[in-house]
């Protein structure tokens, strides 16, 4: 197809033969420079190159539900889903690729809802706890902290790979709230509180750098950015004025651009100028002021902010580092490189924000790329299986799309 949207109508026109097939990809996940990602099925696992989009290697193993890649090594998280689980739902494997098996397990009380990794910590997130380990070579894990959240059954949590950054991001212990945690050191984790939104958080999103954090509540209407260190809002887009669950946030490489993804949608905002706050789902009565809180009055018992904790994160009171005043109330940063694609049906693309939309939802997960001498990518993959590469500057456009896998079930792990 030379059109995505002739390659979409012939998706819906297969959709009785994909419908029972579709059901059996349970997740994807890029590794930590997004050089390669991961997807989880009802049979097995497969690894991908991100740029081109071409199959590294597919290992039968049951169902996947949850899978995470250490960088681009033989390494792989793996949690049991789907008709056929390779393992309790509460339980991680890690899979040597090299060996063609599990090398060790990690047994919790409750489901996996999501895990990651960074060369030194893996980190497990539950529906009210996040357990932080310890990773050594040899490959050994030793537990650091586990720090309590409120109920997370999304499995929020963004964890920062940057090798001076150590930073996770998890839901608080009230609702709306964001927790980061410096993860330096092996005993007392220094943290702070960022007061985000009224509802309960749906994504979060750090950048590479750890420098900022995105959120989004699960009323789905507005996203905000902070600076990781101040706790100080600079800005707020507004997705849409009716609510949709925000599925997924990514900065893109060096932090100028965030992209935010709903069932049916994904939405790119450039971060170049601060964008005036508004009063919906925000916490504070006053815009522009500071959304902080201190960590020891709502966060985990044990992660108040350590102050031996070298470069570690700030513990000011509310007043510092305030923002300039808004220059004019309810403006939106306008997204220079990028104009909206198309938009199916009513809704259109908001000033401040490029959109693309979809014919029909489907889950999704999507994460940026880039290339030496070229410019940024988003790279998206869909329950259906289908994938599309798109260029963001100057203009959003789709470069490549195409499927994963075939429709043929028993074609799958066919040599």
């Amino acid at each position: 197809f030379d059109d995505p949207r002739d390659f979409d109508n012939n998706i819906m026109s297969e959709a009785s033969k994909m419908d029972a097939f579709a059901q059996s990809l349970e997740c994807a996940k890029p590794n930590q420079d997004s050089s390669r990602f991961i997807i989880g099925l009802d049979t097995g696992f497969i690894v991908y190159s991100s740029s081109p989009v071409r199959e590294l290697r597919r290992r039968r193993v049951n169902g996947i539900g949850k899978a995470a890649m250490y960088f681009s090594s033989n390494i792989v998280a793996l949690v049991g889903g789907g008709k056929t689980p390779l393992d309790a739902r509460n339980r991680v494997n890690f899979w040597d690729d090299e060996r063609e098996e599990c090398v060790m397990q990690i047994e919790f009380r409750t489901p996996v809802l999501d895990m990651g990794f960074r060369r030194d910590r893996f980190v497990v997130c539950l529906r009210d706890k996040v357990f932080v380990y310890r990773l050594s070579d040899p490959f050994e894990l030793v537990l650091l902290q586990v720090l309590d959240t409120c109920d997370n059954a999304a499995g929020v949590m963004s964890l920062c790979a940057h090798p001076s950054h150590p930073l996770l991001a998890i839901p608080g212990r009230q609702p709306g709230h964001v927790h980061v945690v410096d993860l330096r050191g092996d005993d007392r984790l220094s943290s702070t509180m960022i007061l985000a939104h009224r509802h309960t958080l749906a994504a979060v999103a750090l950048t590479r750098g750890g420098d900022k954090i995105a959120t989004a509540s699960e009323q789905g209407t507005l996203i905000r950015v902070f600076d990781v260190i101040s706790r100080v809002q600079l800005h707020e887009f507004r997705r849409g004025y009716t609510s949709a669950t925000v599925v997924s946030l990514c900065f893109n490489t060096d932090g100028t651009m965030l992209a935010a993804g709903t069932d049916f949608s994904i939405h790119v905002f450039s971060l170049a100028a601060p964008v005036v706050p508004e009063d919906s789902d925000s916490p504070n009565s006053s815009a522009g002021a500071p959304a902080v809180a201190a960590a020891g009055a709502a966060g985990s018992a044990g992660a108040a902010p350590d102050p031996r904790a070298s470069g570690g994160l700030a513990s000011a009171p509310a007043s510092a580092n305030a923002p300039a005043a808004p220059a004019a109330p309810g403006a939106h940063a306008q997204l220079h490189a990028v104009d909206a694609v198309r938009a199916a049906g009513p809704h259109q693309a908001a000033p401040g924000h490029a959109a693309y939309n979809f014919d029909y939802p489907s889950k999704m997960v999507f994460f940026w790329t880039s290339s030496v001498g070229q410019a940024d990518r988003l790279l998206m993959v869909r329950d259906d299986f289908t994938w599309r590469e798109f260029a963001v500057t100057p203009r959003m456009h789709v470069l490549g799309f195409g499927r994963l896998v075939k429709t043929d079930p028993t074609a799958l792990f066919r040599l």
